[in-house]
């Protein structure tokens, strides 16, 4: 599940057309978040991609907002597809479609993966899968070039340790301290599952309030992905 800058990203900044990505990733419009919390009355608010409550539309004398007191479904028109299980995507008298809002993407993160790898490969960028067993580092800290496990070296001017919870090279090989937001970030566990789908696709990622936490609900192209942050102390 990602923002509204993704898709700028890859398409627009990367270049990469969306004839090429789609039937590759096969990706889900994401006009916004849908967060589930309140009486059924007030059931749910929209956290939309789009202009929404700092606009004013052409029609109207104020900001949308002013208009919104006890009802923002309609406060935008991601919202109003949100709510209709609408794509962004517009027929025109030609024949032809137009995407016509912010948007963000859900998509299987292995699909994108091996579709990243295929273009990094195809636009020059080598890619080495192998396993770090140590690091060497510079007089002055930095590190100097990766100890892998075949035996092998890996110099460079600048690495990224995306090693998630292990923090290789941060705290492994640097040493910086693991720095801990428990006073004021609680939920700190996570299940997540994927499911089959039924239904239509919802445009849109779910966030439901539960009692020790929060579910979300991400729907892919050929499921749901559901997951359940909690905090580990309740």
């Amino acid at each position: 599940s990602t923002t509204g800058f993704i898709p700028w990203f890859l398409h627009e900044y990367l270049q990469i057309p969306f004839e090429r990505f789609f039937p590759a990733v096969l990706p889900v419009w994401k006009l916004g978040i849908r967060f589930e919390w309140g009486p059924p009355a007030v059931s749910h608010f929209n956290y939309v991609f789009d202009p929404c409550m700092d606009v004013t539309l052409h029609a109207l004398r104020k900001a949308n907002a002013f208009y919104c007191l006890n009802d923002m479904a309609g406060a935008s028109l991601n919202s109003a597809l949100m709510d209709l299980n609408r794509s962004p995507v517009l027929p025109l008298p030609d024949n032809t479609y137009e995407q016509r809002s912010s948007y963000g993407y859900h998509f299987d993160t292995a699909r994108l993966i091996r579709f990243l790898e295929v273009e990094a490969t195809q636009n020059g960028i080598r890619l080495i899968d192998a396993e770090m067993k140590s690091a060497r580092r510079h007089s002055n800290g930095d590190v100097a070039e990766l100890l892998l496990a075949d035996g092998s070296t890996l110099s460079g001017d600048f690495f990224v340790d995306s090693s998630g919870f292990r923090s290789s090279l941060l705290r492994g090989v640097v040493g910086e301290p693991f720095q801990s937001y428990g006073d004021s970030l609680f939920n700190d566990m996570a299940l997540a599952a994927h499911c089959p789908r039924t239904g239509p696709l919802q445009p849109y990622t779910t966030a439901t309030t539960m009692d020790s936490g929060w579910c979300w609900r991400i729907d892919l192209s050929d499921c749901n992905s559901f997951g359940y942050v909690f905090s580990s102390q309740f």
